[in-house]
C-alpha cells in the first residue's frame, strides 16, 4: 500500500503494474507539524480540541454513511516535548472515550480494507 496520496479520507485502489495498489491516505489535517506553521497549533490544546470536532464530526457521518478513517499524525520531535506529549494523552483519551473509534495502524487498515475489498480472485 502506499500513503503518499492526501487526496481523500477513505482507502481506495489505482491501478498498478501487477493489478492494483491500495493507497490509505495520509492527512496535514490533524498532524503535528501544525506546531510549526502558521495558522496552525498556537498550544497543545488546539490540537487536543481540533481531534475532538474531527472525531465527533467523523462519527455523526459514519452512523449515516457508513465507516470512516481519521489520520492522526504525531512525530517524536514535536510531540515528544513534555508540554505536547500531554496533548497526545488528551487524544488518546478522547478517542477510547467513544466506542465508536478505534486505533488501527495503517498496516492494520491495509489488512481490513483487503478483506472487505479482495482482488478478483482472491478469497476474502
Amino acid at each position: 500500500y502506499d500513503s503518499d496520496p492526501c487526496n481523500d479520507d477513505l482507502p481506495y485502489f489505482v491501478p498498478a503494474q501487477n493489478g492494483r495498489l491500495l493507497i490509505i491516505p495520509y492527512s496535514k489535517t490533524l498532524n503535528d507539524s501544525r506546531y510549526l506553521v502558521s495558522p496552525g497549533y498556537v498550544t497543545p490544546k488546539d490540537f487536543v480540541d481540533n481531534v475532538e470536532a474531527y472525531l465527533d464530526f467523523l462519527i455523526r457521518e459514519a452512523r449515516e454513511e457508513g465507516g470512516r478513517m481519521m489520520t492522526i499524525a504525531v512525530h517524536a520531535r514535536w510531540t515528544g516535548q513534555p508540554n505536547r506529549a500531554a496533548a497526545l494523552e488528551g487524544i488518546i483519551e478522547t478517542v477510547l472515550c467513544r466506542p465508536e473509534a478505534v486505533f488501527m495502524r495503517r498496516s492494520d487498515i491495509a489488512r481490513y480494507w483487503l478483506s472487505l475489498f479482495p482482488a478478483e480472485g482472491e478469497a476474502s
